[in-house]
C-alpha cells in the first residue's frame, strides 16, 4: 500500500501536508492552554484559558477526523473517521421549519446581546463581562453559519425530468 504522501493529486498532498502542520501546531496548543489555566494567577485568567482550551480540544479533535477522511481519500480506503460522511438526506419537513425556527431565534438572540453589550460598556468596571457578551455573540454567528449550512441541506433535491416526443 502506497503512504498517502506517495499517491493523490498535488492538491490532496498539499492540503494533507497542511493539514498535518495545523493538527501539529493545534496540538501544541492545547497543552499550552492546558498549561496556562493549571497556572493561572487568577479566576479570570484561569476561566478565560479554560474557554481557549475547551475550544483547542474540539479543534484538535475536528482536525484528526478531517485528516483521517483526506487521507483515506488519496489512499481510495474506507473512511473510518469520526466525521460524518456528509450525504444528503432532505429530512421531514418539519426538521426544516425547525431549523428556520431556530435561525430566527439565533439572529434574536444576537439582537439581545448587542443591546446587552451596549448597556455593559456604559457601566463601569464591567470589561469582563463585556468580554464574555462578546464571546457569545461570536458563538451565536457560528450558530447562525451551522443552522443556515443545516437549513441548506435540507432543501428538496429537484428532480429533471426528462420529456420526450
Amino acid at each position: 500500500m502506497q503512504d498517502s504522501w506517495d499517491s493523490g493529486s498535488t492538491e490532496q498532498r498539499a492540503a494533507l501536508a497542511r493539514l498535518r502542520g495545523h493538527a501539529d501546531a493545534e496540538g501544541d496548543m492545547v497543552d499550552a492552554y492546558r498549561r496556562l489555566a493549571d497556572s493561572a494567577p487568577d479566576e479570570v485568567v484561569e476561566h478565560l484559558a479554560r474557554m481557549i482550551y475547551d475550544d483547542e480540544v474540539r479543534h484538535h479533535e475536528l482536525l484528526a477526523g478531517m485528516l483521517a477522511r483526506l487521507e483515506a481519500q488519496v489512499r481510495w480506503e474506507r473512511d473510518t473517521s469520526s466525521l460524518p460522511d456528509g450525504r444528503r438526506d432532505p429530512g421531514p419537513p418539519a426538521l426544516r421549519h425547525e431549523l428556520s425556527r431556530l435561525l430566527e431565534a439565533e439572529k434574536a438572540d444576537a439582537t439581545h446581546l448587542r443591546h446587552l453589550r451596549h448597556d455593559l460598556r456604559r457601566l463601569p468596571a464591567n470589561e469582563f463581562l463585556t468580554l464574555m457578551v462578546d464571546l457569545m455573540l461570536l458563538d451565536t454567528t457560528k450558530h447562525v453559519r451551522i443552522l443556515e449550512h443545516l437549513r441548506a441541506r435540507t432543501k428538496a433535491k429537484r428532480h429533471r425530468t426528462v420529456r420526450t416526443c
